[in-house]
């Protein structure tokens, strides 16, 4: 507010410094007080012109909501009611100046100065704030900065509101292949997501999960986390219609990330997005992205060796979780399998052998499931063990590649 603040100080040089300053004929006065009103009136006019066409179009185009995030901001509502106060307040001393004796004209005229000053300020304040709306990454920020404040607060609405906004903006942007973005609105969503689980530990929103679970037949984690997967996948699938591998990549990291933070807040909740992880890879696969399919495979692997390394498991329920894992690996181990039938079999189950090794520490020896999650992992491995010896006792490669080929289809039933 510095032009307010060398305002004040031209009413006290007028007042103390040069006071003949303020011995100005009145026909003077009022015609400065007319113009002063009048520029500032057509220029909060021209200004809210000049702003509102570009903030409609980025809109329509790209940012959703942003009109209304426009008239949300309290200091632009003040600022803009301010710059219409000050012209008829002009207008109306200059209509009653005549009438008001001159100690008291003195004063009047010191402090319009000073609203002068801060009229020039809330047009600068708008044109400031206004631009920083154009700006689509400050965007994606507020938006982040809203969801967190929701977590905070306990509203559920209004941070589904801004998950909205932000898959909004990713999904646009991935539509007219704006990379920076994409990338930027995608990475918003694991620290949202980890202060959503984190606030979840608090025994103060059981009330209001018991009140989700009324409205949408889901606990309220269980919900958030589908709420989010169904916009990602959403976005993801037109990543892969628009050749962009680079923000596949980066949304299998940041599944990789949620399903982290949900497994430190509850084992039960990976199963559901380690699923939607696996269609990604597999999809990606489809698409001949043949290295968002490693990444996957090797998410995979990460967050298995993290909820085993740094989550205490010693009263958990480890088997659905793991079995989620094994089916996402073998999945994408076969599907690499049928686009590349000459792929190496050991290079094939190399992610389930490492996850076997995992759980053969002498950590996990103890645990209650390790031995049925070995066994489930020995029979995954048994499926390409058959594969590999079918491939080498058949001398006729196409017939190989045939007869393993089936092992990966589902039966049919005879007509």
């Amino acid at each position: 507010m510095w032009i307010s603040a060398i305002a004040f100080c031209i009413a006290l040089a007028a007042k103390w410094v040069i006071p003949d300053a303020l011995n100005t004929p009145s026909h003077d006065l009022i015609l400065i007080l007319v113009v002063s009103g009048s520029l500032i009136l057509l220029g909060t006019i021209f200004l809210k012109g000049v702003i509102l066409a570009p903030i409609e179009h980025l809109e329509q185009n790209l940012i959703p909501n942003l009109m209304s995030l426009f008239h949300r901001r309290s200091s632009i509502s003040f600022c803009q009611f301010f710059l219409f106060l000050f012209p008829l307040v002009s207008f109306a001393i200059a209509v009653f100046l005549s009438n008001l004796e001159g100690r008291y004209l003195e004063y009047i005229f010191l402090g319009w100065i000073i609203f002068f000053g801060i009229s020039l300020d809330c047009l600068r304040h708008i044109w400031f704030h206004s631009t920083q709306l154009l700006t689509p990454a400050n965007c994606v920020n507020h938006f982040l900065s809203e969801a967190k404040k929701a977590v905070k607060s306990d509203n559920d609405e209004m941070l589904w509101h801004n998950i909205d906004n932000l898959s909004e903006t990713a999904l646009r942007a991935v539509e007219k292949s704006k990379l920076a973005l994409s990338l930027q609105a995608l990475q918003a969503f694991p620290p949202i997501m980890h202060s959503f689980f984190d606030s979840s530990k608090s025994i103060s929103r059981v009330n209001q999960d018991e009140e989700i679970e009324k409205r949408t037949g889901r606990d309220e984690t269980s919900f958030t986390i589908f709420y989010l997967l169904q916009r990602l996948e959403l976005i993801y699938d037109k990543a892969l219609q628009n050749k962009l591998e680079t923000v596949c990549r980066q949304m299998v990291m940041i599944m990789g990330k949620i399903i982290v933070y949900a497994a430190k807040l509850d084992l039960s909740l990976v199963s559901f997005p380690t699923h939607f992880l696996t269609k990604f890879g597999l999809k990606a696969q489809q698409y001949h992205f043949d290295e968002v399919g490693v990444l996957t495979t090797s998410t995979l692997l990460e967050i298995a060796k993290t909820i085993v390394n740094d989550i205490d498991l010693t009263y958990t329920e480890l088997q659905e979780p793991v079995q989620s894992i094994i089916n996402g690996l073998t999945a994408l181990a076969k599907g690499t399998f049928k686009k590349d039938k000459t792929t190496n079999i050991p290079v094939l189950v190399k992610p389930l052998e490492d996850l076997r090794a995992l759980f053969l520490q002498e950590k996990m020896s103890r645990h209650r499931d390790t031995p049925a999650i070995l066994g489930d992992i020995d029979t995954a491995l048994g499926e390409f063990g058959v594969l590999a010896e079918m491939m080498q006792v058949i001398p006729s490669f196409g017939g190989a590649t045939q007869e393993g080929a089936s092992l990966f289809e589902p039966p049919t039933n005879p007509v």
